[in-house]
């Protein structure tokens, strides 16, 4: 039933931002690999592609240090298809991972997953997770659920999953989501409501993440994420722009995106960077095209001069 606030001031924007730090935390340092070129698809259905990706980069001499795998890598077979939230390699699409982990390692190579702060109803972890009171608690019959991160025993049991990754190889997690709004009839497990954590979650998110991390012993592992809210900063090892179309006009274009590293900045996070060419790139349907010629090379002049260059759409 109170507000609390913090006026910060300086004579030089720097002072204004080193104000702010010195409240919400600082902001750690990246291993030297995090300013590698970094690649990756928005749909990768076999390890070939994966390491075609790998060897091509280093066929055309491209500083590469590290390649993400996103969204569609998880599942198991009862599952079918893709599921998300089950944090385990599908055995049909990566079924030997340990081993092709190893491969890119060998080529100097790191290796991120997607991973995000919900359940699908197909994981092999709901059950557990429903009868252990580990997702915020909705509306009974949905489909998926998010991880309630104000409940440290799903905080725990969250974590142990990522270290199983960590452990097999794994280099870092490519945070998406989060930022979301539950429902106005969410309740969390510290009882309080959506208007109480809405804004907090990502920070209870990305705090786990890089605890699990830690704990894990791999000093070179990192936290690429998309959201992030006061006092992410101490926890994130960086922060990507989201999904942009390829374009260079506004609205959700380039331009957009020079703003969005400006703002990045200003609040406290200086490893920034943005899908180089445009995230959304090709969909009939929306009428979006690829990236001209023209749009990728401006976009790969901006990414090259932010600390996180990385390459990757949902373009063929």
């Amino acid at each position: 039933n109170s507000l609390k606030y913090y006026i910060f001031y300086g004579e030089h924007p720097l002072d204004i931002i080193k104000s702010f730090l010195s409240v919400v935390g600082l902001p750690p340092m990246p291993p030297k690999w995090l300013f590698t070129v970094m690649k990756w698809r928005d749909t990768v259905r076999r390890e070939a592609e994966l390491m075609e990706d790998a060897v091509k980069m280093r066929e055309y001499g491209l500083p590469c240090g590290a390649l993400w795998l996103d969204n569609p890598w998880e599942g198991h077979e009862k599952s079918g298809g893709i599921c998300i939230g089950d944090l385990s390699f599908h055995p049909k699409r990566f079924p030997h991972p340990k081993e092709m982990i190893e491969k890119l390692h060998a080529m100097n190579m790191k290796l991120l997953v997607w991973v995000s702060p919900f359940l699908t109803r197909c994981s092999k972890h709901w059950e557990h997770a429903v009868s252990n009171n580990f997702l915020v608690n909705q509306e009974k019959g949905g489909s998926r659920g998010n991880i309630d991160f104000t409940n440290p025993k799903a905080v725990e049991w969250w974590k142990g999953i990522l270290h199983q990754l960590l452990h097999l190889g794994v280099d870092g997690f490519k945070a998406d989501r989060g930022e979301e709004a539950q429902g106005p009839k969410a309740l969390y497990g510290n009882e309080s409501s959506e208007i109480i954590n809405h804004n907090r979650y990502v920070t209870f998110y990305t705090k786990a993440l890089a605890e699990a991390v830690q704990e894990s012993g791999k000093a070179d592992a990192i936290v690429i994420q998309r959201s992030a809210y006061a006092g992410s900063q101490k926890f994130l090892t960086a922060l990507w722009g989201a999904d942009q179309q390829a374009k260079i006009e506004d609205p959700l274009g380039l331009k957009a995106v020079i703003r969005a590293a400006q703002s990045a900045s200003l609040s406290g996070f200086p490893f920034w960077g943005s899908d180089v060419g445009g995230y959304t790139g090709f969909d009939p349907v929306l009428g979006l095209q690829m990236p001209t010629k023209a749009t990728f090379i401006r976009w790969t002049q901006f990414g090259s001069i932010c600390p996180l260059m990385q390459v990757g759409g949902n373009g063929p």
